[in-house]
């Protein structure tokens, strides 16, 4: 089922949640990449949150999404997807 959320709280939330889970990816992509010493560079941004801000890593889309153009997340016992569209978009779905 897709999310299809058009008013501007629904915005923020979601926005928020796809920083989190993004964030989250990421701290695992790390760890997978230290087990591995596969360390590779990555530029360091900050991301604002509705609470405070949070420094954290850069991650390209094709390195979290990989040749298939999708990944699989799970989140508080929940699994979600993660996809590129044809016209480069990301879409989450549940």
């Amino acid at each position: 089922m897709a999310l299809l959320l058009f008013d501007c709280e629904n915005y923020l939330i979601l926005t928020i949640i796809l920083k989190i889970i993004i964030l989250n990816i990421i701290s695992i992509i790390n760890k997978l990449s230290m087990v591995n010493n596969m360390t590779a560079p990555v530029a360091e941004n900050t991301v604002e949150t509705a609470k405070h801000t949070v420094k954290t890593d850069v991650i390209e889309s094709q390195q979290l999404l990989g040749p298939a153009g999708k990944v699989s997340i799970q989140h508080n016992g929940e699994l979600y997807q993660l996809r590129q569209t044809r016209t480069g978009k990301l879409i989450l779905t549940k």
